[in-house]
C-alpha cells in the first residue's frame, strides 16, 4: 500500500501544464518573463490628443426616458430640471444595386 502511495505521489509531482489540465500559471519553476521598462510613465500621457465623438445637432431619432413618478417617495414635490443626454451611433450597411442595361439593335 505504501509503495502505491509513493508511486502516485511521484507521478503527480511530474505533472505540468503540457501533460495535464492545470493552467500554465501554476507550473512549478516556470520562467517568469519580465516586460522591458518604458521611459513613459503609466497612465495617460500629457502629449496625447484624446478625441471623442462630438454630439450631433439633429439626431435621426430622439427617445425620451421618463421617470415613473408613481415610484417616487410620496409627500415630496419634484419638478423637471432638464435632461441628461447620451447619443448612440449605429452604423448600418445597406445594399444598393445599380443595373445598367445597354440597348441592343439588329437589322430589320
Amino acid at each position: 500500500m505504501l509503495l502505491l502511495l509513493v508511486t502516485l505521489l511521484i507521478n503527480h509531482k511530474g505533472l505540468n501544464s503540457k501533460n495535464s489540465s492545470i493552467p500554465p500559471s501554476s507550473d512549478p519553476n516556470r520562467k517568469k518573463v519580465s516586460k522591458a521598462k518604458s521611459a513613459r510613465k503609466t497612465g495617460g500621457q500629457k502629449d496625447s490628443k484624446e478625441t471623442t465623438l462630438s454630439k450631433v445637432d439633429n439626431p435621426d431619432e430622439v427617445i425620451d426616458l421618463l421617470i415613473d413618478r408613481r415610484t417616487l417617495p410620496k409627500g415630496i414635490n419634484f419638478k423637471a430640471a432638464g435632461y441628461e443626454t447620451r447619443q448612440e451611433v449605429n452604423i448600418t450597411i445597406t445594399r444598393y444595386v445599380t443595373e445598367y442595361r445597354a440597348e441592343l439593335l439588329e437589322d430589320s
